[in-house]
């Protein structure tokens, strides 16, 4: 089992946005100020949009460069190893 390739993009969008959350979070409980409010609810959904915005683009990037998963061998790549080995078999060994 190998390590999950999304991981370098998950592990920091899920710590920026409890950070996000947190920082938010703690501004709203101590600021009555209406005006206040409203900029850090704003700026709390732009930074939620960007982390997402952000990971999408890390998908649909790597996706774009891995191209779709291949689960057989190509038979060109098969002939010749099989012509190979019996190439090899022919001259006697290794």
């Amino acid at each position: 089992m190998g390590l999950n390739p999304n991981l370098p993009v998950l592990v920091p969008a899920i710590i920026t946005l409890i950070v996000i959350s947190v920082a938010a979070g703690l501004v709203l409980a101590w600021n009555d100020r209406p005006q206040i409010r409203m900029l850090v609810s704003r700026a709390w959904i732009v930074g939620v949009v960007i982390i997402v915005s952000s990971v999408g683009i890390f998908w649909i990037s790597t996706a774009m460069v891995e191209g779709p998963k291949r689960t057989m061998v190509p038979r060109t790549l098969q002939q010749q190893q099989q012509e190979e080995l019996r190439q090899r078999l022919k001259e006697g060994g290794h």
